[in-house]
């Protein structure tokens, strides 16, 4: 199928944002495979189109040409610079059309500080771990936002996973990495006045979240989805087994199940009450009978109900 749609530079809708770049990420994707399914441009009209996408469920967002837009945030459609918060767009036709975005900025930075860090990925690191590796992750979103208040700055990490980020007004801020499809073990307030530069201020990318680290943390505080149960798997693809995990925020009744392509239930790997916490479960299409391929883990809590992909090699 086909997903469009056209990005606005706010909510007039009077003038198209003609210059960047979109990104499409799988709707609960891993991070070591396909956590950016697809990238494309904007056309002069401020159209784009993901053309020969599977039916699924999926995030979107523009990153614009900061030389053409020196203010602009990475925005989702959604109209917010959190994955979290975005719109799951679930593709069920052969086009999904009118995902229209109303790009977010900021003002014109006018501050005099700075802070510098790096972003690098570690597959041995999990929830209970802190290990600082050096395999560099590009091309991510720094998000810095005034604490209080609504103000937010972005950038994106280079080559080396590294960031920096200047003019910072004096006050205090909070700082996360948005990367679709994993949850924050934390995020790093920090506060800068006269002139200051905060270094250091890394993060470990996991395969199952993203994890702080820093030899001397600086109050770090929860950020997690509050409002919503989620569900991720890894490593996907997988060769021997996937290990699901759920995080559920609240007391529910919870069903997993497993489906193959046609429909067929392969297994049930839970079905009752659960209280809030985290939960993992281990699945295998080849141990209960079947060949390698397509799966479908469903979830049930309550009202929410959410489908993750999985390919077992």
């Amino acid at each position: 199928g086909t997903l469009s749609g056209i990005v606005y530079t706010d909510e007039s809708e009077a003038i198209a944002v003609t210059d960047g770049e979109m990104y499409l990420y799988r709707e609960n994707s891993n991070f070591t495979k396909n956590d950016i399914l697809a990238k494309t441009t904007l056309d002069g009209n401020g159209y784009y189109e993901f053309d020969s996408i599977p039916y699924g469920e999926y995030r979107v967002a523009v990153r614009p040409n900061v030389s053409v837009y020196p203010n602009s945030l990475i925005t989702y459609v959604g109209d917010t610079t959190n994955w979290i918060a975005a719109n799951t767009i679930i593709t069920t036709t052969t086009s999904s059309t009118g995902n229209i975005i109303h790009l977010k900025s900021h003002p014109a930075p006018v501050g005099s500080n700075g802070i510098v860090g790096n972003l690098t990925y570690n597959s041995l690191v999990s929830k209970s771990a802190s290990v600082l590796s050096t395999k560099p992750v590009p091309g991510v979103g720094i998000v810095v936002k005034k604490n209080p208040g609504s103000s937010e700055r972005n950038v994106i990490t280079d080559s080396n996973g590294d960031y920096n980020l200047g003019n910072l007004d004096d006050g205090a801020y909070k700082l996360f990495v948005d990367i679709p499809g994993l949850h924050m073990a934390g995020t790093y307030e920090f506060t800068v006045s006269g002139g200051n530069v905060v270094n250091s201020l890394d993060y470990t990318v996991g395969n199952d979240s993203i994890h702080p680290y820093a030899t001397s943390p600086i109050g770090l505080n929860e950020l997690k989805d509050k409002t919503s149960t989620y569900l991720t798997a890894y490593p996907n693809p997988y060769n021997t087994s996937a290990t699901i995990e759920l995080n559920l925020t609240a007391s529910n009744n919870v069903t997993i199940e497993a489906y193959n392509v046609l429909g067929e239930k392969v297994q049930t790997l839970e079905s009752g009450k659960k209280n809030a916490g985290n939960y993992k479960y281990n699945f295998s299409a080849k141990s209960q009978g079947y060949t390698s391929g397509m799966y479908f883990i469903k979830l049930s809590a309550g009202k929410t109900t959410k489908v993750l992909k999985l390919i077992e090699q």
